[in-house]
């Protein structure tokens, strides 16, 4: 249902906000999309506003935003983190925007609605979803104020809770469908397992389950995503 991403600065401030926003001057080949689709997406997260009345962009409130915590100075550091949900295809369209709402309220719950910069539906692919980001900003326990990190914020422990968790708050929303599936990859792209499918999955691979632990323990020393 959902897959977390930990973007570069360069790719967050030359890229991503420019493709989510359709405001892209070329587009590659793993970015299609129809474009007579692009006037049917729309916005979950309002623009925030200057004090003047005049909206800011989403690029422009996650600098002001980024200028509140402390960013290192070094290239492998991931100051924007994607959060796309798709929309499960056991959802009924008159849902749709209930369901996108609801996993943006989930959002907020889990990274604060001031670290969050956007949260753009598209309509213009195979099948809607939402791209949100948010600035991973935690507590500086050293130095005291607020700090950017991926690292300390996208734990494996998140990770690995996340789904059960979004699960749990798609179902207290009574949406029919909403929990059927949440793997994070649609179903055109080998995935959307049921949670019948992924049981039946964890049993077949039961006996890899000690390499599996050992490949997560020196991902959580690298700080690294596995994508589930």
């Amino acid at each position: 249902m959902a897959e977390i991403k930990k973007l570069s600065k360069s790719y967050a401030e030359n890229r991503w906000f420019a493709y989510c926003e359709r405001t892209a001057k070329t587009y590659d080949s793993t970015e299609k999309f129809d474009k007579s689709r692009s006037k049917d997406n729309y916005r979950l997260f309002p623009h925030r506003k200057y004090k003047t009345g005049e909206e800011l962009t989403d690029k422009e409130y996650y600098k002001y935003r980024l200028g509140q915590a402390r960013l290192w100075n070094r290239k492998d550091v991931k100051p924007l983190v994607s959060v796309v949900c798709t929309l499960p295809e056991g959802v009924a369209p008159e849902d749709e925007k209930r369901f996108f709402e609801a996993f943006l309220n989930f959002a907020v719950q889990k990274f604060g609605a001031e670290n969050i910069c956007a949260a753009n539906v598209h309509k213009d692919q195979s099948q809607p979803h939402v791209h949100l980001a948010f600035i991973p900003i935690v507590e500086d326990r050293k130095n005291g104020g607020l700090k950017v990190s991926a690292k300390e914020k996208i734990t494996l422990k998140l990770l690995k809770t996340f789904h059960g968790d979004l699960r749990e708050h798609m179902a207290k929303t009574g949406i029919k469908g909403a929990t059927d599936v949440f793997t994070g990859i649609t179903k055109k792209q080998g995935g959307n397992l049921t949670v019948k499918q992924m049981k039946q999955e964890r049993e077949e691979r039961a006996v890899f389950k000690l390499d599996r632990a050992e490949v997560e323990r020196k991902v959580e020393q690298k700080g690294e995503f596995i994508n589930r």
